[in-house]
């Protein structure tokens, strides 16, 4: 799974995935460049984002594993 858009916003990040996300994802890790992260929040209406409560700098095209 790969990132397609990323959002920052004045307190977390908003990745946009290009494949759809595992169900129960929220509280769990996910991992991109070799650094994990705590998955704080996913949408009710929408299988391909969730959101990290620290600002990084990810880019387009880099990969993205979950620990569940």
């Amino acid at each position: 799974m790969k990132i397609s858009e990323v959002y920052n916003t004045s307190f977390s990040t908003v990745i946009v995935t290009d494949n759809k996300l595992p169900e129960r994802l929220l509280g769990n890790l996910v991992v991109i460049d070799n650094r994990k992260y705590k998955v704080t929040g996913v949408p009710t209406n929408d299988n391909y984002s969730f959101m990290i409560d620290e600002m990084e700098n990810f880019k387009v095209g880099q990969k993205v594993e979950f620990i569940l």
